[in-house]
């Protein structure tokens, strides 16, 4: 089965990343395989090529580095997320998996992961999960309080 896996990210989070796919592969079944893709506007290609170096060591997976430099621009800027409380948290890379639809349009389904993660199981059964008439599934961060400031038109009963 081919899972296809998301990650966006900047040249600060490389390591971090490093980390979160070394672990996902290496928790992973071997008989499924997994395309991953990064959305990023500006990896470098020496450290491109360490999680290239990584993912090429499992024989079941694949990466790909889609460049979005200037893809998000306008939304940062128009909703002003470079002047708020907001700006130390987003970046228009970590703004790009708002957009999946717009990277992945032929693909019905996608995980997206963020890098600050461990895997200690294969994801596959996340991927097969029937979503119904869902859009999108989450994961409750048990170390983060609800902040009703940045997410202020959801209410905790259904966001979560």
């Amino acid at each position: 089965m081919q899972i296809p896996i998301f990650f966006s990210f900047d040249n600060n989070y490389v390591e971090p990343a490093a980390v979160a796919i070394f672990s996902l592969l290496n928790s992973a079944k071997k008989n499924n395989n997994y395309d991953l893709y990064v959305l990023h506007s500006n990896i470098e290609s020496p450290k491109q090529n360490i999680l290239k170096k990584i993912v090429k060591s499992f024989e079941n997976a694949k990466i790909t580095f889609i460049d979005t430099h200037g893809f998000l621009d306008k939304y940062f800027y128009e909703f002003n997320f470079s002047n708020s409380f907001a700006k130390s948290k987003f970046t228009p890379d970590t703004l790009a998996r708002c957009f999946a639809s717009r990277f992945f349009p032929n693909l019905d389904k996608i995980i997206y992961s963020d890098v600050d993660v461990i895997f200690t199981d294969d994801i596959s059964e996340l991927y097969l999960k029937d979503m119904q008439d869902n859009y999108f599934y989450g994961v409750k961060n048990a170390f983060m309080k609800w902040d009703k400031s940045e997410l202020s038109h959801i209410s905790q009963e259904e966001f979560f």
